[in-house]
């Protein structure tokens, strides 16, 4: 299984990523942790949304940072969070795309938890 950690625009490449498992016969199981401030600040909604109703193989968990109501979570991403929401949690690949602070803090999170460093994966953007 798998579980994307998107924070804001960080969607955008995971998307990528749903979208194709969506197209296939097979599709993997994928855990979507989407961080943004306030409910306007989701992005694609409404085909995550429809996606999400489609089968059984998307779950999406919102955590709004600014906003306290319809949601998942509120505040920022956790151990308490992701550990409530995935069983077995060693057998996840983690895929991240989120602000530089966010990507390396819930790294080192999860290398806490005891995932594997060879089951994360960062999706980073630089221009130098």
């Amino acid at each position: 299984p798998f579980a994307f950690i998107a924070g804001g625009v960080g969607i955008t490449p995971l998307m990528s990523m749903i979208r194709f498992n969506s197209s296939q016969p097979k599709k993997e199981k994928i855990i979507l942790f989407n961080c943004v401030r306030n409910q306007n600040d989701v992005i694609f909604r409404d085909e995550l949304t429809n996606l999400e109703k489609s089968g059984d193989w998307l779950r999406i968990i919102y955590i709004l940072s600014d906003e306290k109501t319809g949601t998942n979570y509120n505040g920022y991403i956790n151990n308490e969070m992701i550990t409530k929401e995935l069983d077995f949690i060693e057998l996840y690949k983690f895929f991240i795309c989120a602000p530089p602070k966010m990507m390396y803090k819930v790294r080192k999170d999860l290398l806490k938890l005891g995932v594997q460093k060879n089951n994360i994966f960062i999706e980073e953007f630089k221009l130098r």
